[in-house]
């Protein structure tokens, strides 16, 4: 009974000196912790911090501090890359550049390409905790349309607004791919000027932690392979040895950007193929060049697998202004678009190309008369690649008895060339849209249309853009089989994004040519500690 008085005494005199500590009266002393007091309610449980991840168990990708990640204003290519991560779109590509939709259920055209009609995803949600809202939608596709980075490929959008709760998009020029270039990221009405906008993507920025975050409230959140994506600043001249030490896990490199590099040894390599082509333009209004057959003998002397391999790394060789693997990509025109190197001189021979006077370069025969000629060659260049690969190509030309005059110009001098028509081949390279519009190449004002307009042609393009779905292969076989006849440009190589990861650390990866994360909630990662 004495024992038991004594613990009572002992508990009050704790329960007084705690009060007394709570008020700031007395101060506990060391090692004496606080009686715990519990509530009739249930206190909320603090959430379990997760652990210090050690540097080889961190996914890190490399970032730019200095700059922002605003999807549609980010100068920084590092930085565009990871917007990827937290944005999404209404529709995503696929590699095959068919695509599927991502933030819509649905979608109609019904007068072959002129306006749309979109249905959005209902529950998706926005960092911030709220809905997505077809507001949210009108609003994204107004700023890209104003944006230095899409405003091209919504140049033919004449309005967007809502119709009966649904996207309402008009086009000045039908498009029945229009979708295809509706994978532009989503943000929250109104904060399309941030530096880092409300995106609904599978992670969320934390700018606190200084980290990509994997976003609770995503749709498939319990499929993500990464609870946190770590980022770290690497200058350019950096880059190389970090992804050697495995400082950072993915890095991306374009053949476009004067830095490109091709990384090598212990990692893979997953391309992502474009729709910017390098090609060789024609001017067919004079000369050598105003013949179909000539001009194809041209094309068909360029060494394209030689070009890709040694000069401009990172490139798929085409014979189609079409990207390979693409669905409309169409092989059995492609294996007749080119002569076969072997019957190159008969050719020449059959279209009256030799060097008739024996003066050691080739003339051609036109309305009974030998005509000597030089081929002005003219490249841009402000990019070496480019330059590079006009001199092979003028090399070749002139071991073959061409009389090749290479002038290398800057893009003023280049521009004003093009448009008086003072050349007769041209080092060209365009981006056109992912519907596969191909007007920028071929139709009278493109971007990539000097020295020739052929109204066929362009009848041509327009007929593929206006077909409905299960008329396109024909539409496009017939575009591309009247453009290999008569060889109105000569089609070279088409650019790739290369996106090199360490061997065996991640599978499952498809990136597009617009976000590399494009199916990260389907990647497997494995971290060195915990492979094999």
């Amino acid at each position: 009974m004495k024992l038991l008085k004594k613990l009572i005494s002992i508990s009050l005199v704790c329960v007084l000196l705690a009060a007394a500590a709570s008020c700031g009266l007395y101060e506990l002393p060391q090692g004496v912790e606080e009686p715990s007091v519990q509530d009739e309610t249930e206190p909320t449980p603090t959430p379990t911090p997760r652990p210090t991840a050690s540097p080889d168990d961190r996914f890190t990708l490399a970032y730019n501090p200095e700059a922002s990640l605003n999807p549609y204003s980010v100068q920084s290519a590092t930085n565009f890359w990871l917007t990827g991560l937290s944005y999404e779109s209404l529709f995503r590509l696929n590699e095959d550049y068919s695509y599927e939709p991502v933030l819509c259920d649905g979608w109609e055209t019904t007068d072959r390409g002129y306006s749309y009609l979109i249905d959005i995803k209902p529950g998706v949600m926005m960092h911030d905790g709220t809905e997505m809202s077809i507001f949210d939608v009108i609003y994204s596709v107004r700023l890209a349309k104003e944006s230095e980075r899409y405003k091209v490929r919504f140049k033919n959008v004449d309005s967007v607004g809502f119709l009966n709760g649904r996207v309402y998009i008009t086009l000045d020029t039908p498009n029945t791919d229009f979708c295809a270039l509706l994978d532009i990221p989503i943000v929250k009405d109104g904060t399309g000027y941030d530096r880092v906008p409300v995106g609904s993507g599978p992670y969320k920025f934390d700018t606190g932690l200084g980290r990509f975050v994997a976003f609770e409230g995503y749709r498939t959140y319990d499929t993500l392979p990464l609870g946190e994506i770590y980022v770290a600043e690497y200058q350019r001249s950096e880059m190389m040895s970090a992804f050697e030490r495995a400082d950072i896990d993915l890095t991306v490199s374009q053949q476009s950007n004067i830095s490109y590099v091709d990384y090598a040894g212990d990692c893979e390599v997953h391309f992502c193929p474009s729709t910017t082509i390098h090609y060789l333009g024609f001017n067919s209004r004079r000369g050598y060049c105003s013949d179909p057959l000539r001009r194809l003998i041209l094309s068909s002397a360029v060494d394209r697998e030689d070009l890709s391999g040694t000069v401009v790394a990172g490139t798929v060789t085409t014979a189609l202004p079409v990207t390979p693997g693409s669905r409309w990509y169409i092989d059995s025109v492609a294996e007749t678009a080119l002569i076969k190197p072997e019957l190159v001189e008969t050719m020449m021979i059959r279209t009256f190309v030799e060097d008739y006077d024996q003066d050691g370069f080739l003339e051609y025969i036109e309305d009974s008369t030998v005509w000597d000629f030089a081929l002005e060659f003219i490249v841009n260049n402000d990019n070496m690649q480019k330059v590079a690969a006009a001199r092979k190509i003028a090399s070749k030309l002139i071991e073959m008895g061409f009389d090749v005059k290479l002038k290398e110009v800057d893009w003023n001098t280049f521009r004003t060339l093009l448009n008086i028509g003072e050349y007769d081949i041209y080092y060209g390279e365009l981006q056109y849209g992912a519907n596969f519009d191909l007007s920028p190449l071929f139709c009278y004002g493109g971007d990539g249309c000097y020295g020739f307009y052929d109204p066929d042609l362009q009848n041509y393009v327009y007929a593929f853009n206006f077909a409905l779905e299960e008329e396109k292969e024909q539409a496009m076989t017939d575009l591309l089989v009247y453009q290999s006849d008569n060889c109105f440009i000569a089609p070279l190589f088409f650019e790739r994004t290369s996106v090199y990861t360490k061997r065996g650390a991640v599978s499952n990866m498809y990136p597009n040519a617009h976000n590399i994360f494009a199916n990260i909630a389907e990647w497997k990662v494995v971290f060195p500690a915990s492979a094999g």
